[in-house]
């Protein structure tokens, strides 16, 4: 039996950037997108680098970045699917942000305002 303590061990793989409005803007994003993940999850799971036996697997996909030049608005897609090790699905999410502005020279600073990764 587990430990009370113990946390559930999770293995995130590389986050996918599907797409994106300016490829060389975003060629960042799934590191950024990754890394806001860990941290909001590291703090109730033990992250770890290789596939656990009892755990979980996170894959997570960023879909497409994109900008509405005529509403002023980018808009983005995340997905999470968590399954076991056995490759079985235990649970996926989908959210949808968008955020108005034209905000070219902090990217970074506006995936990570979105809440896209944040809400996860």
């Amino acid at each position: 039996m587990a430990d009370k303590d113990e946390k559930p061990k999770v293995m995130l793989e590389d986050v996918k950037l599907a797409k994106a409005w300016d490829d060389k803007a975003c060629k960042d994003v799934p590191g950024w997108a990754g890394s806001t993940l860990k941290g909001t999850l590291s703090s109730n799971v033990e992250i770890v680098s290789s596939k656990p036996k009892k755990g979980y697997i996170l894959r997570s996909a960023s879909e497409p970045i994109t900008f509405d030049k005529k509403k002023g608005e980018r808009s983005a897609a995340t997905s999470v699917i968590v399954t076991d090790a056995d490759k079985s699905i235990k649970a996926s999410l989908s959210t949808k942000s968008s955020l108005k502005g034209n905000y070219p020279k902090n990217l970074q600073k506006l995936v990570e305002t979105m809440g896209v990764v944040a809400e996860l």
